[in-house]
C-alpha cells in the first residue's frame, strides 16, 4: 500500500516537471499557427494523468 502511495508521488512530480517542458517544447515545434492542437495535446495528457493517478 506505501508503495503505490510513494509510486503515484514520484509519478506526480514526473508529470509536473516533464509537462511543462513537453508543452513548451510542442509550442514552440507548432508554432502560434496550431494552438487549438497545442490546447488538445495538454487536455489530452491532462486527462490521461488525472486517469493513472486516479487508478
Amino acid at each position: 500500500m506505501v508503495t503505490i502511495m510513494i509510486m503515484a508521488m514520484v509519478v506526480m512530480i514526473c508529470m509536473i516537471v516533464i509537462m511543462p517542458c513537453m508543452a513548451v517544447g510542442t509550442y514552440f515545434f507548432i508554432c502560434n499557427t496550431h494552438r487549438k492542437l497545442l490546447v488538445l495535446i495538454s487536455a489530452a495528457s491532462l486527462v490521461l494523468g488525472g486517469f493513472s493517478i486516479g487508478q
